[in-house]
């Protein structure tokens, strides 16, 4: 019989601080480019998950749309669900850098010029060497995270900012079954509502990151509802960038 591993067998519940987000973020600075934009990239892209994200290849990525497109294998499936994710202005920049760095390559997120993705148990000791520096240099005690908790941390705040646990589904894929319904008849791809739940998301952690106060914004109930937004989320997405532009480092 194979032994448990408790740290698969546990549910955790570890959900970061605005402090401790704030640390993270600071601390990226200091480690190597590429692991750093891939971290930056999956807190942005809305917490997707790392060993999905760590698979995209250049290929995925669609410069003309902004859309970077995942491949969902969880659960019984006979082939991966596409997962289609909106891409704003400041996650383009990051990804421009990577194409720097690994363009030579077929993947994305790599440290060996896209030869290989890195792979995701390189992340732990990343996260444990942050969190440990956070307590030495900010005299605060950071507890030990993990990949899985910045998922969960990001989507929290979506929740609190108002996002619906429907569109929150889409973005970070969670239980998106292929029954009939939504196998045959289910067409909208919920990128308007993706695109303005991340740029709420962005706007949300450039305060956090910067140290502002909380502010009262609030996903859109109406575009959530409906099909169409009622202002196109590029355009949305620009006149936020000029407020977001520079405020992330």
């Amino acid at each position: 019989m194979l032994p448990r591993i408790q740290e698969f067998e546990s549910t955790r519940g570890r959900v970061l601080s605005d402090d401790e987000f704030r640390y993270l973020w600071a601390e990226l600075a200091d480690i190597r480019l590429e692991v750093a934009h891939t971290i930056r990239c999956e807190i942005l892209l809305g917490g997707q998950r790392f060993l999905q994200l760590l698979r995209a290849t250049w290929s995925d990525y669609d410069t003309t749309s902004q859309t970077l497109r995942l491949a969902d294998p969880k659960g019984k499936r006979i082939a991966a669900v596409p997962h289609v994710l909106p891409v704003s202005r400041r996650v383009a920049e990051l990804l421009k850098d990577l194409r720097t760095c690994n363009g030579a390559g077929e993947f994305i997120f790599s440290t060996t010029a896209g030869d290989k993705p890195i792979h995701h148990t390189s992340l732990p000791p990343v996260f444990a060497a942050i969190a440990k520096r956070s307590v030495a240099k900010h005299g605060v005690d950071v507890e030990p995270f993990q990949g899985r908790d910045i998922r969960r941390s990001v989507e929290t705040r979506l929740q609190a900012l108002g996002v619906s646990r429907e569109v929150r589904a889409q973005l970070l894929s969670h239980g998106r079954t292929t029954g009939v319904q939504q196998k045959h008849y289910e067409r909208h791809d919920y990128l308007p509502e993706k695109a303005e739940a991340l740029t709420l998301l962005e706007q949300h952690l450039t305060m956090v990151f910067a140290g502002v106060p909380k502010q009262g914004m609030r996903f859109s109930r109406e575009s959530s509802r409906s099909a169409q937004v009622a202002r196109s989320p590029r355009v949305h997405a620009r006149r936020e960038a000029k407020a977001v532009r520079g405020a992330i480092p």
